[in-house]
């Protein structure tokens, strides 16, 4: 069963294996959170989402390291939101959130969030206040660092008045810049996006319309100037699946109840002996130095997970 336009936590049927819980401390319980390598601490950073216990209106950093969850960041912590973007600045060691619902409590959520905050280098929250306008208030949108240009992409979501944009915005470490090339992906929301840094170009893919009931199935890509429509389909509808770019064996790995590899040319089914049940609003990120893409969390028939996995290439591994 698919997610309604615009919601937040779906019901998701399940394909495979039962996963393990992690042993001790972690995150908990949670969805709508994402994940980032931080390269100042060589392990995944994980932020916001929907969380059971603790304060959950204000928001801590997770890292995971291979062996291990341990919380680094440091300063005032920023507000707490949920389904915010989230990508990696690999050339400032730092972590970029943006946007998302904010978190007034447990199950009670505020109007979007504006703000750029970053986790730098040595985990401190800091927020980014640019001068000039910006992408405003959203939630459900997708983003990726463009490491070639410098530059953070976002794409799509849903705004404070609930309209849906279709333009992209691009973040220079300084200042916002809007872009509105002639075509694009078109309105959607709980699409998923990672950077293919061997190409040099921002892959997008699924997601929901506002039309409802319309969930596309196509791959788009943007190389700084235009997006290219690279196919017109694919493995089935993606609403809030999650990608990330595995850069050791240059493809973007999609996860939602399959594995998915797309080389920038063909979508490829793989069916590992293991893998995790299938869910939405999820974790994903790739650790360039242990390569390999690591999942945690998500929501599943309404339920939060609270599972680790790590995919080697060949199969998924519980942790």
């Amino acid at each position: 069963m698919r997610a309604a336009a615009g919601g937040t936590l779906a019901q998701w049927l399940g394909l495979r294996v039962s996963a393990q819980q992690p042993a001790g401390i972690g995150p908990g319980t949670r969805a709508g959170h994402g994940m980032a390598y931080h390269a100042g601490h060589a392990a995944i950073c994980l932020v916001g989402g929907d969380r059971d216990g603790g304060d959950v209106a204000r928001e801590q950093g997770w890292f995971w390291d291979g062996t291990r969850w341990a919380i680094r960041s440091t300063g005032e912590p920023k507000g707490s939101t949920t389904l915010p973007g989230v990508a990696s600045d690999p050339e400032r060691k730092s972590v970029l959130i943006f946007g998302g619902l904010t978190i007034l409590g447990p199950r009670k959520y505020g109007p979007p969030s504006g703000e750029l905050w970053e986790l730098d280098a040595q985990s401190a929250w800091q927020r980014r206040t640019p001068d000039g306008p910006g992408p405003g208030p959203r939630h459900h949108h997708a983003m990726a660092f463009d490491s070639r240009r410098g530059r953070l992409v976002v794409y799509g979501g849903i705004d404070g008045d609930e309209r849906w944009p279709q333009d992209v915005w691009e973040w220079d470490r300084t200042r916002w810049h809007r872009l509105q090339p002639d075509r694009n992906p078109g309105d959607r929301a709980h699409h998923a996006m990672a950077y293919d840094s061997a190409r040099g170009v921002v892959v997008l893919r699924g997601g929901t319309r506002k039309e409802r009931g319309n969930y596309p199935a196509d791959t788009w890509e943007w190389d700084g100037l235009a997006w290219r429509l690279a196919a017109a389909d694919g493995p089935g509808p993606g609403n809030g699946y999650r990608m990330a770019y595995d850069a050791e064996r240059k493809v973007t790995v999609l996860f939602g109840g399959e594995t998915c590899l797309w080389d920038g040319k063909t979508w490829t089914r793989v069916t590992p002996s293991e893998a995790p049940l299938s869910r939405a609003v999820h974790g994903l990120a790739y650790d360039p130095v242990r390569q390999r893409v690591v999942l945690y969390g998500g929501s599943r028939e309404n339920n939060r997970l609270s599972d680790l996995w790590e995919w080697d290439g060949r199969t998924w591994i519980a942790r």
